[in-house]
């Protein structure tokens, strides 16, 4: 039976901006995974479909534990310059509260990098470090 997203954590990961077609992948606590835009214009992404539950809690625990609760939710409130340039979107969502934060890629402070990675990873996206 799946772990509803209200009693487990929920993480959300979106490429968007630049020349590329958006994308966006829900991951939820029971290892379920799936698109998580509905857009025309978003790009499918090969991912698994289940994942292990352990390792989306991991992720989490992490991401709520090791400096990316402190980035700032929100640094490109306005255009990026160049205005058409790529960014990725983290949103962690935990009983005890939530987290977005967005970057332009290749400017991500090390902690939004680390989570990537582990997601990145945990998709199949990047080989295992």
């Amino acid at each position: 039976m799946p772990i509803p997203p209200a009693i487990g954590p929920t993480i959300v990961v979106r490429r968007v901006g630049g020349n590329i077609r958006p994308t966006a992948i829900a991951i939820f606590a029971d290892g379920r995974v799936g698109s998580a835009d509905t857009s025309s214009s978003a790009t499918p992404v090969a991912v698994p479909r289940n994942v292990s539950a352990t390792a989306v809690a991991s992720i989490a625990s992490e991401a709520h534990e090791n400096g990316f609760w402190a980035l700032p939710r929100s640094p490109t409130t306005k255009p990026t310059q160049p205005a058409d340039e790529a960014r990725r979107s983290i949103s962690v969502r935990l009983t005890c509260g939530s987290h977005e934060t967005t970057y332009p890629e290749n400017a991500e402070p090390a902690a939004f990098r680390v989570v990537v990675a582990r997601i990145d990873s945990l998709l199949g996206l990047t080989p295992e470090p």
